[in-house]
């Protein structure tokens, strides 16, 4: 399956936020070049990218929801409450950072 970059991300973090607001959108990316921050120090911290790949029949739509995503501010992300541990999670988050528990995995059931 031939793939296409979707996004160039300021920081890893930027880059795992933004990969989980598009998979709440139902858009699945591949995330590479995450783990070059740890080389911290033999190559320059400008040079260390983190991209978002998407498969090309896939391009459009997700390049089309990345651009509402970039456009809305993150306050318009609803906080939301961990249906496992009660934690208040913020709503740009698809995951507790408490216990791990996905936002939508009890809906599911």
């Amino acid at each position: 399956m031939k793939m296409k970059k979707l996004y160039i991300a300021e920081s890893t973090h930027d880059a795992h936020i933004t990969q989980d607001l598009l998979k709440q959108r139902g858009h699945e990316t591949e995330m590479r070049d995450a783990n070059l921050a740890s080389t911290f120090g033999q190559i320059p911290l400008k040079a260390v990218k983190t991209t978002l790949w998407v498969t090309e029949e896939l391009y459009a739509d997700a390049k089309k929801a990345l651009t509402e995503i970039k456009s809305t501010p993150e306050k318009e992300y609803k906080p939301w409450n961990c249906h496992r541990c009660g934690e208040s999670i913020e709503g740009n988050l698809l995951e507790c950072w408490n216990c791990s528990a996905e936002k939508f995995a009890h809906s599911h059931k």
